[in-house]
């Protein structure tokens, strides 16, 4: 009965999510609690409508008084040229974490 219990909110909450992403520019992918934006960067203009697609899982959470953890928001860049832009939630630079994926030794590329 408990695993059960625990399936139906889990179901609740990705139907109380599912409109996250609505409006945004950029490809978006959601598991559980996680959501994860991604999109090739190949100058200013790509890298504004990023930054402004990052608000706006901020304004939804409160538009829906839940707590939005800009702390635990990272960012990775990937390429040899990429251009290594800065973003920022509120005021909040984002960590940069694996600035070079592709020298990353689990993967093989």
């Amino acid at each position: 009965m408990e695993f059960i219990r625990v399936q139906y909110k889990a179901v609740l909450f990705l139907i109380f999510i599912n409109d996250l992403d609505k409006g945004l520019k950029r490809c978006v992918l959601k598991f559980a609690d996680d959501t994860k934006m991604f999109h090739g960067i190949s100058g200013v203009q790509d890298w504004d409508t990023l930054q402004r697609d990052l608000i706006s899982p901020h304004k939804w959470s409160e538009d829906w008084k839940m707590q939005f953890n800009v702390d635990k928001c990272k960012v990775t860049h990937t390429g040899k040229r990429n251009l290594e832009f800065k973003y920022s939630i509120t005021n909040t630079e984002l960590e940069t974490v694996h600035k070079r994926i592709w020298e990353c030794s689990f993967l093989k590329i």
